[in-house]
């Protein structure tokens, strides 16, 4: 975080001044992969000033400012055929000259049947989990998604995630991998990137896990990264005697990677093939109180404004309007 600049006071109408804040931009989380042991899906992309010494402050304009809060990417469901798995959505923070995105999280592999990115995770701020297949280890076509996609420069809150896992190779492994977080990639093993911590809000806050890759065979869920994550589904694929258990979904407000699904008895569809959906992501601005223009407010209703210490914080749960 750099220094404050004071620019002025702004009367939410035209020509008001621009103000300069410290920012958290959080974009949705993606899905887990949609069919048989899915990879877990891509925490949304995080972008932030507030203890960051690589990132300057903000400027927003005067007057309203439209913020976009990223949904999470929607779970699979089981069926024939299947819902596809979807990647995160993107948050977005406009400025009075530079625009702060955060982008959504990708899905986990695969997207769908017949996907002609195969086994691939999808790219995104976090990229999701390859998911397990035939072949030699390591291998291009079960490769996770890439992170920090589009990239992100540290001077403007990047870089904003990191690479999904590469699925395992079967038929030794039936593990597919897991999403990848802010702080580190997915692993192979299924277990999801964990998400970095902030306290933009006054309270250590940990954002954007990535979610856990499921499984195709008999085996403990995958876990999901720290931060909002998902679990991986399990299953009993050919009748063996386990657990079966659809993945978890990311979490809301922390742009967390849904969890990859498991597999049913046989193979392919049935009621606990389901992915966990991704986690909507988040917006917060801190800006000196002294700084603050008294017409500042947020809306709709659902987004808050709270003081801390000598800040208050604009905290955007959905997408809508600051005014200063």
């Amino acid at each position: 975080m750099f220094g404050y600049r004071i620019l002025g006071f702004g009367s939410g109408g035209a020509g008001a001044q621009p103000v300069a804040v410290d920012y958290l931009v959080v974009g949705g989380g993606g899905s887990g992969g949609y069919y048989g042991g899915g990879g877990g899906g891509g925490a949304g992309g995080m972008r932030f000033s507030f203890c960051n010494g690589c990132a300057s402050t903000q400027e927003l304009k005067g007057g309203d400012t439209t913020i976009t809060v990223g949904a999470g990417g929607a779970a699979t469901i089981g069926g024939s055929p299947p819902s596809n798995a979807d990647p995160g959505c993107d948050s977005v923070l406009p400025g009075d000259t530079v625009t702060i995105t955060a982008a959504g999280g990708g899905n986990g592999a695969p997207l769908s049947s017949g996907s002609p990115l195969g086994n691939i995770g999808t790219a995104g701020g976090s990229g999701g989990g390859g998911k397990f297949s035939p072949g030699p280890n390591p291998s291009p076509s079960r490769l996770g998604g890439a992170g920090n996609t589009p990239c992100a420069p540290a001077a403007l809150g990047g870089p904003q995630g990191n690479n999904g896992g590469q699925g395992q190779p079967v038929p030794s492994n039936f593990t597919s991998g897991g999403g990848g977080g802010h702080y580190s990639a997915g692993s192979p093993n299924g277990t999801g990137g964990d998400g970095s911590a902030n306290t933009i809000t006054g309270s250590s806050v940990v954002y954007s896990g990535g979610g856990g890759g499921g499984k195709g065979f008999n085996g403990a869920s995958r876990a999901a990264g720290a931060g909002g994550g998902g679990e991986g589904g399990i299953n009993n694929y050919g009748g063996r005697p386990t657990t079966v258990s659809a993945a978890t979904p990311g979490a809301d407000e922390r742009g967390g990677g849904g969890g990859g699904s498991g597999n049913s008895h046989g193979g392919g569809n049935g009621p606990n093939v389901v992915s966990g959906g991704g986690g909507t992501g988040v917006v917060v601005v801190r800006i000196p109180t002294a700084c603050t223009p008294a017409c500042a407010a947020v809306s709709p209703g659902t987004n808050t404004i709270a003081t801390v210490g000598s800040h208050k914080i604009f905290r955007f749960t959905v997408s809508g309007t600051l005014t200063l």
